[in-house]
């Protein structure tokens, strides 16, 4: 190997293993930056954890109030927030679900427990219609329909 090769060799290795400057990025229109938005859902999952009883809304099961690990396993998001960044951190925008035992928070995550079958669903609606003015008209879209009928009942 020649030494030029070995030098755009070397220099190659340079660019690989040189760590970049990173320009911090202001927000998108729209939105807030990506690491407010984790301190705040960082904060919400606090804040719930406060709130919580220990005991699933759903099944009456144990949640994992107080787990210095998993306490957010057992806080749910009624409207999830891949699909409604506006409320993400919404302080309604929560129901208590066991994790553990009966796995309502995944099961009601998943699809497999349906909103109308949740033995909670009363104060889900409740908080629902408390925080629709506050999700953004982009988002409403995803609104599912039963949910939406009850605004349209109130007005």
């Amino acid at each position: 190997m020649s030494t030029t090769d070995d030098n755009v060799l070397g220099r190659l290795n340079l660019a690989r293993t040189a760590k970049k400057k990173h320009e911090p990025k202001g927000p998108s229109k729209g939105k807030r930056p990506e690491k407010e938005n984790k301190q705040d859902l960082e904060q919400w999952f606090l804040d719930g954890d406060k709130q919580a009883t220990g005991k699933c809304r759903h099944c009456g099961g144990r949640t994992c109030k107080g787990d210095p690990l998993f306490y957010k396993h057992s806080q749910a998001h009624i409207l999830p927030k891949r699909l409604f960044p506006s409320i993400a951190t919404h302080h309604l925008n929560r129901v208590e679900l066991c994790f553990w035992e009966n796995n309502c928070h995944g099961n009601f995550d998943n699809g497999t427990l349906d909103l109308m079958d949740m033995n909670c669903f009363d104060e889900i609606i409740e908080k629902f219609i408390a925080i629709y003015p506050d999700i953004a008209p982009e988002e409403r879209k995803y609104i599912p329909d039963i949910l939406l009928q009850y605004v349209k009942n109130r007005q």
